[in-house]
């Protein structure tokens, strides 16, 4: 089964491992935040301004992307993809 939270904390070497998988699941990922809902809109909007202001990937994503709301993150994005 699909693992939000390790997906998200991928590290580059193993991203690239199976490169276009992981960049098709991050593309859907994006997607699925930009255009599900406002509040997931919200969400990525948040992570890309910790970004943009020099946060490391790691702490924004633990910040924008706590463990305790992974579980419905995960449910909403996988039936997202499953409609396509």
């Amino acid at each position: 089964s699909f693992d939000l939270h390790r997906f998200l904390n991928i590290r580059p070497q193993n991203f690239y491992t199976d490169a276009a998988a992981n960049y098709a699941v991050a593309w859907a990922f994006v997607q699925y935040l930009r255009h599900s809902t406002p509040d997931n809109k919200k969400l990525f909007d948040a992570f890309l301004d910790h970004l943009i202001s020099g946060m490391g990937s790691k702490r924004a994503t633990l910040e924008v992307f706590p463990p305790s709301i992974l579980s419905s993150l995960r449910m909403g994005f996988l039936d997202h993809v499953e409609k396509f």
